[in-house]
């Protein structure tokens, strides 16, 4: 804008020279030096031009430094945690029938990776992904029979029907972590939501039940650990939780089953 004005001004100039000549009768028109107001023009302009790229240069520089700094405030740490889970289940059925079924812990593996948000004291929270294999060892009430011509009675008792379903979760809980500190280590309590997405069956025995089972469900983490950060350069820990269900893992005319487990799991973090 400020070189178009100028350049409209020189112009109105040199006409009322050009027609100051004309009503003198002179043959002499003076010239109105362009290069040199256009020199000066950009001489003008190029400093306020690289003031405007510094600046910008300049803001970049520090949203770069203050979004680093943020993020390291943000992290506090990050890792894997891997252990062992005790799962059990508990069947209820309708008062209307005489089955039951007796549960008994089933050992599975718990995997899982972790991210610890918020480098402030005392308190801290946690995303995690687990992978988590879930199920029992079931013994139902109903007796287990095979055909056998040989015997009197034309078949044999195997004992009570039983069975071991494995079910494989994706389970993601958040977290909030209580952190105390000790001259030792640092002790911390968790608790919070959980989500578990059901992936796999395993145990052909119970098929047909699983093929109904939700495919969501909802339930809490509730746990206590121990970190230690002196002996080694990086983080290791133990922790013990204990995983319900709110919510039935199956449901059906005359029966229900819900889902709880019980982790150990070593973790080792940066």
């Amino acid at each position: 804008m400020v070189i178009s004005m100028n350049l409209f001004r020189f112009q109105q100039l040199e006409n009322f020279q050009r027609r100051s000549s004309r009503f003198m009768g002179s043959s002499i028109r003076p010239q109105f030096d362009w290069t040199n107001q256009i020199c000066r023009i950009g001489i003008s302009a190029g400093p306020l031009a690289r003031r405007k790229k510094h600046m910008r240069k300049t803001v970049l520089i520090l949203m770069v430094i203050i979004f680093c700094q943020s993020e390291a405030q943000l992290v506090k740490s990050y890792g894997f945690k891997v252990g062992l889970a005790a799962e059990s289940q508990k069947w209820e059925f309708a008062a209307i029938t005489t089955l039951a079924v007796d549960t008994k812990i089933r050992t599975g593996i718990d995997v899982g990776v972790f991210i610890e948000w918020l480098d402030i004291p005392y308190f801290s929270v946690l995303t995690e992904l687990h992978y988590i294999q879930k199920g029992a060892k079931c013994t139902s009430n109903v007796m287990w029979t095979i055909v056998d011509r040989n015997s009197p009675q034309g078949y044999v008792d195997q004992g009570y029907y039983s069975f071991t379903p494995r079910l494989d979760y994706l389970s993601i809980p958040l977290l909030v972590k209580f952190r105390f500190a000790t001259p030792v280590c640092s002790a911390y309590l968790v608790v919070g939501p959980r989500i578990d997405f059901f992936l796999s069956r395993h145990g052909t025995d119970w098929l047909v039940m699983t093929n109904d089972y939700q495919k969501i469900n909802f339930g809490g983490t509730y746990g206590i650990g121990l970190e230690q950060f002196s002996l080694v350069p990086f983080n290791i820990g133990a922790e013990f939780r204990y995983s319900p269900s709110y919510q039935k893992s199956y449901t059906a005319n005359n029966l229900t089953v819900n889902n709880q487990s019980m982790e150990f799991l070593l973790l080792i973090g940066l």
